[in-house]
């Protein structure tokens, strides 16, 4: 072989092993950049009708993490990590400053004081979720472990004790009226229970740490199990809570780098947190521009010593696309997160160097950087790692970050976990102190040990930005809401898909719309409920336009703040069925007040849906049950209300048998039919409330609980069947059979007036003597065999108990099956027009033994 042969071989050989991650090998990898930031945001939860707050996440995440997130860091001067604050987040923690209270906070003074409380304001304590067991019961003493050193939970007795006491009573009063009922429940607890309830419920929310090294704190700790405190004691708790949230800003402004010790890089999200890509594509980009600029303010004036403003951020959810990073560039962004699962989704192949550098975009000159998180990492310590012991979990990120680090050669890869700061700590033992502390520790030695560096993404920039991967333009889809037809969408898709077959548009682009969800926007829109949610926006918002010119200055300026606060990304994550909060109506009621308040502000009436106590696709809050019911069973249930007994629903070849019961004049039975979408909210005999109520129960006195589609009203002793004809009329389409037997007054509805009768939800009300609503019973859901239609050919009755298998045994024989499982007792053929239809009645159809779905 000739040398210049042998040559070209080792060149080709030696090109090929760096051609599978293109980094240039020196002779010890260097240090790996790691880049940490947690992401530390709330909605607003003021309510402009009441004129509080009505839930008190602001001031108790501000004591158990905001304040500790930043503290930690000054135990540890070498660790550079990010911090971000959300902009209505900062903004609620200077209104807190400036003596604004939430309910729960009035409540709690209240006690300390020697105030009493009001039946409401005791029956609003002992909700759960939505009261002051509205936590995860608390983690007492040193976590006992498992055998492989997990924590195991060893919860305060005391407070156990009282969600106990409180989920016996409300099942002991569970068929009172609602206002008999809260009496009864409140006067189960003694004074003392509510002062207990009231220390165990602030103090769980104050950091661990904190509480440890305050020895006022410390010794009401120490008394988590037995409890008996004094309302000195709840006074302490407050007081230290209010402490922590007043100094947040300030320990932060310690580690600030724009403010010099340079470990901490603290930056800010867009205002209300607003999914940019979604106002982007309704061609709404001067609100996403408003909600950059008004954070920027927020942050200048309470984080940036009245001068300095973000070099980068969070861009909520990592929610991306073209239009979104260029206008976060024009205002001075010079980095935002992202995550690999969107490169992943470009197409983009793996390797070392594409999903461990960042990417840059371009716009008019501007560059902005994208930083791949590694999502299964981020993910570990969000969800995870709670379950670990803290040396195993620490251990386990260290071995991810050291299998990265040995490719490192040219200094420039980076490493970036980004997730909630506050959430996940609640799930740890101590708020997250063990894992933290270790975590640190541990950095710190690998830091001094030359394996690693801690950085922010500023720093990054200034050292490794020539080594960004460029971006490409290349054609991708987004959606187009420009025009009413293609916001007609969101009213009859039922998917991300669908909205994209029907208001999508392909174009060049760099940066496709993605989150670090699934790389995708589906959390935010797609649903029918998220998407009814969006076209709810994008009536008030054209409401609001439409009238500008009209409004004094200060109307708008507080109709477009409501606005911007309606633009939330919160409202529109806790639609639909992939996210749960357990209390998603709270966050819808939040979202409806805030279109309510544009409405007025504007001058003109709010639609009927804002008042309503149902999801923006009609569904209820909540149902009472959820009935399967078979031809010939009869339901019942007990009255809500003193002004009648109770309900009886069955149904035969008749049609729905409504029977009310008791001595009543008229009442209106209200149906939800799913596939409706919309439908009134006030019944035909209530009058329409003069202002929307916010209120932590799943109904209020201005709504059945459901968007109504069919309304039957009995009255003057004949019932009346209505269509809804759109969210505010109603249109007579016919009369139900009424009949009376003492004090049961029975309507029938014929299955003809009903389009979904195999599945619909139906309430039952009143009205008083003001036309003020009583509900009689809040939703059901009831769900009847499909109604098949068609002619008759075979119908034949078989014996009942007559099944054989080969032999003289009656299957099927196994205990786990009910008596008389697939014991065939009628066949039916009917001919339709296009199809034959046979019918099977079993007497039983063995259960669900095993659960499956």
């Amino acid at each position: 072989m000739s040398r210049k042969l042998s040559l070209l071989l080792v060149f080709l050989i030696f090109g090929s092993m760096l051609g599978a991650n293109n980094i240039v090998k020196a002779e010890e990898p260097k240090p790996l950049n790691v880049i940490i930031v947690w992401h530390q945001h709330q909605p607003y939860y003021y309510d402009p009708v009441q004129g509080i707050y009505t839930r008190p996440w602001v001031r108790l995440h501000a004591a158990n993490n905001y304040w500790k997130m930043a503290h930690y860091l000054t135990e540890f001067p070498d660790i550079h990590v990010t911090i971000d604050l959300s902009g209505s987040l900062i903004a609620q923690l200077a209104d807190y400053m400036n003596g604004a209270k939430d309910i729960y906070q009035i409540i709690s003074e209240k006690i300390a004081n020697g105030e009493p409380l009001t039946y409401d304001e005791k029956w609003f304590m002992l909700q759960a979720p939505g009261g002051f067991f509205d936590h995860t019961i608390p983690w007492n003493g040193e976590p006992v472990t498992d055998e492989n050193g997990n924590p195991i939970r060893d919860f305060w007795d005391r407070y156990t004790e009282l969600k106990d006491k409180m989920l016996a009573a409300k099942q002991k009063y569970a068929n009172l009226p609602l206002e008999e009922q809260k009496v009864a429940v409140t006067n189960e607890f003694t004074e003392q229970d509510y002062i207990d309830l009231a220390v165990l419920f602030n103090l769980a929310w104050i950091d661990y740490n904190y509480i440890i090294s305050t020895p006022e704190l410390k010794a009401l700790y120490d008394k988590v199990d037995e409890g008996g405190y004094t309302r000195e004691d709840l006074k302490t708790v407050l007081y230290h809570q209010m402490w922590l949230l007043n100094n947040t800003f300030k320990e932060h402004e310690k580690i600030n780098l724009l403010l010099g010790n340079g470990n901490v890089e603290v930056t800010v999200v867009p205002y209300a947190h607003p999914i940019g890509p979604i106002l982007n594509d309704f061609g709404w980009s001067e609100d996403f521009d408003a909600h950059v600029k008004k954070a920027h303010e927020l942050y200048k004036k309470y984080l940036g010593g009245g001068v300095a403003t973000p070099r980068g951020g969070w861009a909520a959810e990592s929610a991306l696309n073209d239009k979104t990073l260029e206008i976060l560039a024009e205002n001075g962004w010079q980095w935002v997160m992202t995550d690999q699962m969107v490169l992943e989704r470009m197409g983009i192949p793996y390797s070392i160097e594409n999903y461990y550098r960042p990417w840059v975009a371009e716009f008019n000159g501007k560059k902005i950087y994208l930083f791949p998180r590694n999502h299964d990492l981020s993910d570990r310590v969000g969800f995870r790692y709670s379950g670990m012991n803290q040396y195993e979990a620490v251990e386990d990120f260290i071995n991810e970050l050291l299998k990265i680090q040995k490719y490192n050669y040219d200094g420039s890869l980076v490493y970036v976990i980004t997730l909630d700061g506050e959430n996940p700590w609640e799930h740890y033992p101590y708020d997250g102190k063990l894992f933290l502390e270790t975590l640190y520790k541990r950095l710190s030695e690998l830091q001094e040990a030359g394996l690693i560096r801690t950085l922010t993404p500023t720093e990054y920039i200034q050292l490794y930005g020539d080594k960004a991967n460029k971006l490409t333009p290349q054609m991708m889809e987004r959606l187009d809401f420009t025009t009413e037809e293609r916001v007609e969408a969101l009213k009859v898709a039922n998917s991300l898909g669908e909205l994209y077959d029907l208001a999508g548009v392909t174009e060049e682009m760099q940066w496709p719309e993605s989150s670090w969800i699934d790389g995708t926007l589906s959390t935010w829109i797609g649903e029918p409920q998220e998407n009814y949610a969006w076209y709810w926006l994008y009536l008030a918002r054209r409401t609001l336009m439409e009238n500008k010119d009209k409004m004094d200055s200060a109307s708008w300026e507080k109709a477009y703040e409501y606005l911007l606060r309606a633009e939330a990304s919160d409202w529109f994550w806790w639609y639909g069925n992939d996210q749960d909060s357990g209390q998603d109506y709270s966050f819808d009621r939040y979202f409806k007040t805030y279109l309510y308040e544009i409405y007025k502000l504007a001058g003109v009436e709010p639609p009927s849906y804002l008042y309503g106590n149902y999801f923006p696709d009609g569904a209820p809050y909540t149902v009472r049950a959820l009935e399967g019911l078979k031809e010939g069973d009869v339901k019942e249930y007990s009255s809500l209300s003193p002004v009648a007994e109770g309900v009886k629903v069955f149904f035969d070849s008749q049609g729905l048998h409504f029977i009310i019961k008791g001595r009543i004049d008229k009442f209106e039975i209200s149906i939800y039919e799913k596939d409706k979408r919309i439908g009134n909210t006030f019944t035909l005999l209530q009058k329409k409330p003069d202002k929307i109520r916010y209120d932590v129960f799943p109904f209020v006195r201005d709504s059945v609980g459901l968007m109504i589609t069919k309304h039957i009203v009995y009255k003057d002793g004949k019932a009346e069947i209505y269509n809804a004809t759109d969210y505010e009329g109603y249109e007579k389409i016919g009369e139900a059979q009424v009949s009376v037997n003492g004090d049961e007054i029975e309507v029938i509805v014929p299955f003809e007036y009903l389009e979904t009768p195999e599945d619909f939800y139906f309430a039952v009300s009143t009205v008083d003597e003001l036309g003020m609503l009583e509900v009689i019973t809040t939703p059901v859901n009831l769900k009847l065999p499909v109604q098949v239609k068609g002619v008759v050919l075979v119908d034949i009755a078989d014996p009942e108990g007559d099944d054989h298998g080969p032999g003289t045994y009656t299957y099927p024989t196994d205990k786990v099956f009910v008596e008389g499982a697939f014991d065939l007792l009628r066949f039916r053929m009917l001919e339709q027009t296009d199809a034959y239809v046979m019918e099977f009645y079993f007497k039983e159809l063995g259960g669900n033994p095993w659960k499956w779905a």
